[in-house]
């Protein structure tokens, strides 16, 4: 993820990986890079799929 998660300088998402990260950091600032895909996640946390961010 590129970035610093200020205003000025927001994390961008740029995958799957990204988005599920934005957990790690509630209060930083985010953009959106490009369309993600999600389908991938399907057996990611025990079958469960992504986590919903929040």
């Amino acid at each position: 993820m590129t970035g610093s998660g200020t205003i000025g300088d927001p994390y961008v998402i740029w995958d799957v990986n990204d988005l599920q990260d934005m957990n790690l950091d509630l209060a930083a600032y985010y953009e959106l890079g490009q369309d993600i895909d999600a389908s991938a996640t399907v057996g990611w946390n025990a079958g469960q799929g992504f986590i919903p961010v929040g």
